[in-house]
């Protein structure tokens, strides 16, 4: 995880003065009879762990002051709430910043409200998939960023039967791996499949790290020209024209992979697998 604000002993003494808590008049805080409500609170929280210490509504001890110490911004009306993880950004440096880089990336994330970015091992180039191509992704990102990110992984043929070159791209900080199931288009990042994802669980395994899947199995054959003919009869840049040359079929042949990965690795030897862009209800089911 690379953080967007370097830690107190990095910064000159005269900016060490931290905020330990937050008020506002719109706090996202869990409603009593479900759901999100907003109120007026201060949310405290300890400087050296960051962990939330405590919560205090309108009315209650400490929202006035009492019962901490330290210093508390007045957000005002601003909404205080918390941060939104995003597990799958493309921000793409090196090599492809003018598509979208670490800088305006993460400046849009943060006006956004998410606070961190988990970043794809594509559409960078070269694509992240050793240990240092990772370093150097992380290198590229210093200086840069308005929110904290962390690194997916690559899983591609070329490293998947390499558990050595696996297990130092997991241990140099990637969060684990990410793999396409289908053309990812981009051509230094080829898809995998059940024998590579096979071969990749004992790195991922023994460090508790999870697969991510794009989800999706080219089509062939009659499929395939059956959904060339549908998508024909539509503008070839609207939007029925790609998904008909997308269809459930896609994703549930390549889910049905993937739940054959898992058995016939087993829950002690098969990593935790996630998979990307769900869009089909019967694919939800059988996951």
């Amino acid at each position: 995880l690379v953080l967007a604000t370097p830690p107190p002993e990095a910064r000159p003494a005269e900016r060490r003065q931290q905020l330990s808590g937050a008020r506002s008049r719109r706090v996202a805080l869990p409603s009593p009879s479900g759901g999100v409500e907003l109120v007026a609170a201060v949310v405290r929280w300890d400087v050296g762990t960051g962990r939330v210490t405590s919560v205090a509504r309108e009315g209650e001890p400490g929202f006035e002051g009492v019962g901490g110490s330290g210093v508390v911004a007045d957000f005002g009306e601003l909404v205080l709430a918390p941060g939104v993880v995003d597990v799958h950004a493309h921000l793409n440096e090196p090599g492809r910043e003018h598509w979208e880089g670490f800088a305006t990336g993460t400046a849009a994330a943060a006006a956004g409200g998410i606070t961190t970015l988990v970043d794809m091992p594509l559409n960078s180039d070269p694509v992240t998939t050793t240990a240092a191509l990772l370093r150097s992704k992380v290198a590229a990102a210093r200086g840069k960023l308005a929110v904290d990110v962390a690194f997916w992984g690559g899983l591609v043929p070329e490293n998947a039967n390499d558990e050595r070159a696996l297990g130092e791209l997991l241990d140099a900080g990637a969060v684990g791996l990410k793999a396409f199931m289908c053309p990812s288009g981009i051509d230094d990042f080829p898809h995998t499949g059940a024998e590579h994802f096979r071969q990749a669980a004992a790195a991922l395994k023994a460090r508790g790290k999870p697969l991510m899947a794009h989800a999706e199995k080219a089509l062939e054959g009659a499929v395939a020209d059956e959904a060339a003919a549908a998508a024909a009869r539509h503008a070839p840049t609207s939007h029925a024209a790609w998904a008909l040359t997308r269809p459930p079929a896609m994703e549930r042949s390549a889910v049905d992979e993937l739940v054959g990965v898992f058995t016939a690795l087993g829950a002690e030897a098969c990593p935790r697998i996630h998979v990307a862009h769900v869009a089909d209800p019967q694919t939800a089911s059988a996951i």
